[in-house]
């Protein structure tokens, strides 16, 4: 009797597999040519050549301001003063000294 359920219960499994696999890996129906229900009614907008509205503002600066030379530019905002280079100390000696390592 149990062999019979083994099998029954073997059967119906096998069936309830093939069952979701036909479901999980079906095909999408076939579309008709042209515009369908779902499809979009319009195209999305695209953007213009300004589409946040700042070139006017901008425009507007800069005529208040003047165009400026790159040497102008290189004055006004000189570049910022970095180490000569790289330290082989990446940790720092206060903070291990403090926890009772020697200093390297």
């Amino acid at each position: 009797m149990f062999n019979r359920l083994g099998i029954i219960g073997i059967a119906l499994t096998s069936i309830g597999l093939l069952a979701a696999l036909g479901w999980f890996f079906q095909l999408p129906a076939p579309r008709e040519p042209g515009p369908q229900p779902g499809d979009l009614a319009a195209a999305p907008p695209k953007a213009g050549p300004d589409p946040f509205g700042y070139s006017a503002a901008f425009d507007l600066e800069l005529k208040k301001i003047g165009q400026i030379t790159p040497a102008e530019f290189a004055t006004r905002y000189p570049p910022p003063k970095y180490l000569p280079g790289l330290s082989t100390m990446c940790t720092g000696t206060a903070r291990l000294s403090s926890a009772g390592y020697p200093a390297a």
